[in-house]
């Protein structure tokens, strides 16, 4: 009977552990999907600059962008 009563507490904690990892992991791709946004923004704004750039050096209309 003892024996079960340990393996119980193995399991909760093994389950614990497993639970605190998913945590952990749920954290980092939350951080990383943060980052992701943030290089995306600032892609986004270098290639507005870009388009003003050449939109400046070729004398286009404020309308027209490049694709």
């Amino acid at each position: 009977m003892k024996n079960e009563h340990v393996d119980t507490d193995l399991g909760q904690y093994h389950a614990a552990r497993a639970l605190l990892a998913l945590a952990q992991a749920e954290d980092r791709a939350a951080a990383a999907a943060a980052s992701l946004g943030e290089r995306a923004r600032h892609a986004a704004a270098c290639w507005m600059a870009l388009q003003e750039m050449w939109r400046l050096l070729f004398g286009l209309p404020a309308k027209e962008t490049l694709h």
